[in-house]
């Protein structure tokens, strides 16, 4: 296994997660074949248990901050200014990793040129424990960057990041995980996506105010135009896919809502993946 596989740091941003921040983070203890990982747990103004439960765990791997509550893009900003790694991995309090994750990634990353992005597919999991749909792997395109515009098929629990430190920061906004991945593609990131989900990928209404990300992917993409990082075509391609990415959302907000009524219900949901055109 690659050297880098064994300095690799995990930044988690957590706000009241006392139900599910000790999961996410035995997830990251148990990966298989590499060495634990550091983990920064960015505590983002959280007043219920969960952090002095993970303070309990006394494991010196586990490293907690407090950071003034402002959102999650400030959490992980907060924590990359705090790594050392060349390695970085982003898992969110509310999701866990299969414990082949980290290794899975490393392997991808080995051969790549630095720096590089490693995306892993993710199983999307309704709030009732049911499998939504799983995320399909495969070439994303180039410029990859233009090519999220509409559809950010990168789950950032998923991302592993080989070639920190790096300029780029998550924006204060809407799909500000989107932000940071155009900005990485900016600075000359190449991407290397998986081949089999290694996430598990937790659903909410609460992670699709489409009328906010909308506006916020246009941002976006004024930042790609006015960086001449895309070519005419790709402008023009990048706005229809805008456009559809926005009626897309709107009807994934709309399977969340059926989703938890099912559960309501007692009905199993189906596993297939939602429209994507």
């Amino acid at each position: 296994m690659n050297d880098l596989a064994m300095t690799i740091e995990v930044i988690i941003p957590t706000l009241n997660d006392g139900a599910t921040l000790r999961r996410a983070v035995h997830s990251a203890l148990d990966q298989s074949e590499i060495e634990p990982p550091s983990i920064i747990v960015v505590d983002n103004g959280s007043t219920d248990h969960s952090v002095d439960d993970l303070r309990a765990l006394n494991d010196n791997h586990v490293r907690v901050i407090q950071c003034e509550e402002r959102g999650a893009w400030a959490a992980r900003n907060a924590g990359l200014s705090l790594a050392s790694s060349p390695v970085i991995a982003f898992l969110d309090a509310d999701d866990t990793w299969v414990p082949t994750h980290l290794s899975t990634a490393m392997s991808a990353l080995e051969n790549r040129p630095v720096p590089a992005l490693y995306s892993a597919p993710a199983r999307a999991i309704d709030e009732a424990g049911h499998v939504a749909w799983v995320s399909q792997p495969g070439r994303i395109g180039n410029p990859w960057g233009a090519k999220l515009l509409g559809r950010n098929r990168i789950v950032t629990s998923g991302v592993v990041i080989n070639g920190a430190p790096f300029s780029a920061r998550f924006p204060s906004r809407p799909s500000e995980d989107i932000g940071l991945w155009i900005r990485l593609f900016l600075e000359g990131f190449d991407l290397v996506r998986g081949t089999r989900p290694t996430v598990d990928y937790t659903i909410s209404a609460k992670r699709y105010p489409h009328h906010l990300n909308f506006k916020s992917e246009w941002a976006t993409y004024k930042e790609l135009v006015a960086a001449q990082a895309v070519s005419r075509t790709d402008c023009t391609l990048a706005s229809l896919a805008l456009s559809a990415g926005h009626f897309r959302t709107r009807l994934r907000a709309r399977a969340v809502r059926l989703s938890r009524r099912s559960a309501r219900l007692n009905r199993p949901i189906s596993n297939a993946e939602p429209p994507t055109s």
